[in-house]
């Protein structure tokens, strides 16, 4: 019941990743948006300074052009958003000049002020406001910049994080898999697992019903792991799978229990008749072409289920002869 439970536990905080992740996107795309609508602020800023900067700059060279009221009005109005910009920002990590935003601001206004009523030489107004112009200019470069690189590593962050939880929820479901797999995929017979579990139910019922049940056990003589390539080994194991398949009846359950290690489990059989398999098995293995070197040499065990024994030593008793 505890391991259920923790198995549930798993695949729970699997599905909790899968939901985090979820949420992560929209609040990455809100990250997005906000950056870029302020970036698009920023830019607006750069447009308003660089347009005072201009204005003041032809009035300053130019003693022809005159203050018109409606001049006024429209610097005035920049003025008043360039200053609830500078607000907001006044405390910027981004700021390069030699004092501070909100002093460098209040010296163009100022001085704004005091030429708009004829008491300030034009030409020292265009200077505080080039001043202002290019710190807000690099400092709205730095701030893109930053919120550029922010946003890469966002992406890089939630990219990783996915691909770690595909990871994650990819070995999750493998191992599961293998849990509950009953065959064995390199030979298409039954697996360990599914033998040990008909074993014991195979066991059972003779037992009640007093019926013989045998085993066959058939292995590689000195053959491990280490013996064949990859390719030999799969081909060969493959066609293990095949023989076994075709020899064996529908109420036989064939295993494979190890590496070269392979188990019939045969009910309603005596050890005079699952000789009769151990026979066509091995004329099946004599006319096979295995095509591998050296020779196949097979070991062949039968023995037959003592009722006073339990499926365990049945098992053992059959692979230790």
């Amino acid at each position: 019941m505890t391991q259920k439970i923790e198995n549930e536990w798993s695949s729970y905080r699997l599905t909790l990743l899968l939901y985090l992740l979820v949420l992560i996107i929209p609040f990455t795309f809100y990250f997005v948006y906000i950056s870029f609508e302020g970036m698009q602020k920023d830019s607006k800023i750069v447009h308003h300074v660089g347009w005072a900067e201009g204005t003041l700059e032809t009035f300053s060279t130019s003693s022809s052009i005159a203050l018109t009221p409606k001049a006024i009005a429209k610097m005035d109005t920049t003025l008043k958003e360039v200053g609830a910009w500078v607000q907001e920002n006044r405390e910027s990590k981004f700021y390069i000049g030699g004092q501070t935003l909100l002093k460098d601001f209040e010296d163009v206004t100022k001085c704004w002020n005091l030429y708009k009523d004829n008491k300030q030489n034009s030409l020292y107004c265009y200077e505080s406001m080039e001043r202002l112009t290019k710190i807000v200019e690099n400092m709205v470069y730095l701030k893109q910049r930053d919120l550029v690189n922010m946003f890469y590593w966002s992406l890089g962050v939630v990219m990783l994080m996915s691909i770690l939880l595909i990871y994650l929820v990819r070995t999750y479901i493998h191992a599961q898999l293998e849990k509950h797999a009953i065959y064995d995929l390199e030979t298409s017979l039954f697996n360990k697992n599914y033998f040990l579990s008909e074993l014991r139910s195979g066991t059972a019922r003779a037992k009640r019903y007093a019926y013989p049940l045998t085993l066959l056990s058939v292995s590689l003589k000195d053959a491990s792991s280490a013996t064949y390539d990859t390719q030999t080994r799969a081909s060969l194991l493959r066609a293990l799978g095949d023989l076994f398949i075709s020899v064996t009846r529908d109420s036989d359950t064939a295993c494979r229990i190890d590496e070269y290690g392979f188990i019939v489990l045969l009910p309603f059989t005596s050890e005079e008749n699952a000789a009769i398999l151990e026979k066509r098995l091995r004329e099946a293995f004599d006319l096979y072409n295995f095509e591998v070197e050296p020779e196949l040499k097979f070991v062949f065990t039968i023995t037959q289920f003592n009722e006073n024994e339990t499926a365990e030593n049945f098992l053992q008793r059959t692979i230790t002869l």
